[in-house]
C-alpha cells in the first residue's frame, strides 16, 4: 500500500511539473575555484593547490526571464597535525551566494544567461582537541564577495544541465570584526544540474 501511494504521489509531481512552466530549479553544483587573488593571502598557511573542488547545491525562482536564487558550496580539509594526542586537524570551508540571472530565452532547448551575486566565505577549525591544546584552534576567516559572470544551460523538459564562469570582484573581510578575509580565488567554474518544475 505504501509503495502504491509513493509511486501515485511520484506520477503526480511529475504530471504536474510542466504546468508550472520550470518556475524552479533545484539541484547538486561542483565549483571549480581557480586561480590565487592576492587580497589578503595568508603566507603562514597553505589553504590552496592550484585549483579546488567545492560540491553543493543550488536553488532558483524563474518567474520569467529574470531569476534569483542561492548556491551553497562545501568542504572539509583533513590535514595531518603535530599536536600530541591529535592526528588529523579538520577545517569546514564554505561559499554561499545570493544570485540573481536574467534568462535570454528561456524556454528553448539552449539557455545562455548572465549572473552576478553577492556572498559570503569562510573557513572554521572543527578540530576535535584535547583539552589544554584549544589555543592551537585555528582563526576563523570569513569575508563577503561580490561575483559576476555567465553560462549556458540545456533545458531537457524536467531536468536542466550546463555551466557557468564566475569572476570575483570584491573580497572584503566583515566589517567592524578582527577576522580577516577568506582567500578566495579570483575565478569559479560550475558545473551543475538538477531538476526543472
Amino acid at each position: 500500500m505504501r509503495k502504491r501511494m509513493l509511486l501515485i504521489l511520484v506520477v503526480l509531481l511529475c504530471g504536474t511539473s510542466s504546468l508550472f512552466a520550470e518556475k524552479f530549479r533545484l539541484g547538486a553544483v561542483g565549483g571549480i575555484e581557480l586561480f590565487d587573488t592576492p587580497v589578503n593571502m595568508m603566507s603562514e598557511k597553505k589553504f590552496d593547490d592550484n585549483f579546488e573542488v567545492y560540491p553543493g547545491l543550488y536553488w532558483e525562482v524563474v518567474p520569467g526571464n529574470f531569476g534569483f536564487g542561492m548556491t551553497y558550496l562545501g568542504k572539509f580539509d583533513r590535514q595531518l597535525s603535530s599536536l600530541p594526542g591529535v592526528d588529523y586537524q579538520w577545517h569546514f570551508n564554505w561559499i554561499g551566494t545570493f544570485d540573481f540571472r536574467y534568462h535570454f530565452i528561456k524556454d528553448r532547448l539552449l539557455d545562455p544567461f548572465v549572473e552576478a551575486g553577492i556572498g559570503n566565505a569562510g573557513r572554521v577549525d572543527i578540530t576535535s582537541y584535547r583539552p589544554g591544546l584549544e589555543d592551537e584552534r585555528d582563526d576563523l576567516v570569513i569575508s563577503n564577495f561580490g561575483q559576476a559572470g555567465g553560462g549556458l544551460a540545456f533545458n531537457l523538459k524536467d531536468f536542466h544541465v550546463g555551466a557557468k564562469v564566475l569572476v570575483r570582484f570584491l573580497n572584503r573581510p566583515l566589517p567592524a570584526t578582527r577576522y580577516e578575509a577568506y582567500p578566495l580565488k579570483n575565478f569559479n567554474l560550475s558545473i551543475f544540474g538538477g531538476a526543472s518544475f
